[in-house]
């Protein structure tokens, strides 16, 4: 078990203001009020250093760590979810820390570092198929997929993206298959199938419309209309006027 903090009117009075404020800097940032959300999870985080809580301080440096991948600054990001996942890994809870190895996997991607990003996602896909939990193997494989892809190997991403599927199909759950329905999508772009991939975009695309998610619905029509480009449809390749811009790719469960 993690060390608990010190117990006490006091302590358990500033262990609740910083759920409050953790509670509230998750709202903030799904507002994209994201100076209010940084000053919120700071201000929790201060709190249970001070208190001790070791469990706490780590759920408290991934939320910042979250904050620096939506602002872009990767580096920042990349240190806050290594800090978050080695003291996961020190507690003994292994759950926590491959999640915090997902985040960190997703910000090697997004900083070009596909390769480095697939070997930490393997590790994370190994420990998530021990813990039988299959939405953390989904979307690790749909992470591997990303990884696969940008380091030029479409085929392995297929594989990847296809067990990934499979899962969303045998759970009967559509919000994972219209997310990972658009990485397909990329890999059969990224193989030189056009036709298929638009395919694949306008399925996520309705699913994405059914279920209300229009950044997701924004950036699946984006690939449709790369798609109908490259098979020299420019009449279709409207761009997603109207729509919100999609948040970071990662599913908002899996991340804190």
């Amino acid at each position: 078990m993690p060390p608990q903090p010190t117990s006490g009117p006091a302590t358990r009075a500033e262990a609740g203001e910083a759920e409050a404020l953790e509670s509230l800097g998750k709202a903030e940032f799904q507002r994209l009020r994201l100076a209010e959300a940084e000053e919120c999870h700071r201000g929790a985080l201060a709190i249970r250093r001070r208190l001790g809580d070791v469990h706490g301080t780590a759920v408290s440096t991934n939320a910042l760590g979250l904050l620096g991948l939506r602002r872009r600054r990767l580096d920042e990001a990349e240190l806050r979810f290594a800090e978050a996942a080695e003291t996961f890994r020190t507690l003994g809870e292994r759950r926590w820390t491959a999640l915090m190895r997902t985040n960190l996997a997703e910000t090697l991607c997004d900083a070009g570092r596909p390769g480095e990003a697939c070997e930490v996602v393997e590790q994370v896909l190994a420990d998530f198929r021990d813990l039988d939990d299959h939405f953390g193997v989904g979307n690790a494989l749909w992470l591997l997929s990303r990884a696969r892809r940008e380091s030029g190997d479409p085929g392995a991403a297929a594989r990847a993206i296809a067990e990934a599927l499979s899962l969303a199909a045998a759970e009967d759950n559509r919000l994972w298959q219209g997310h990972w329905l658009a990485e397909s999508a990329r890999v059969e772009l990224a193989r030189g199938r056009a036709a298929e991939a638009l395919r694949l975009a306008r399925e996520s695309a309705a699913v994405q419309q059914r279920l209300g998610d229009t950044a997701r619905e924004a950036a699946a029509l984006d690939i449709a209309g790369e798609a109908c480009g490259a098979l020299g449809r420019l009449e279709e390749a409207a761009p997603s006027n109207g729509f919100a811009r999609p948040m970071p790719t990662g599913n908002s469960r899996m991340r804190w």
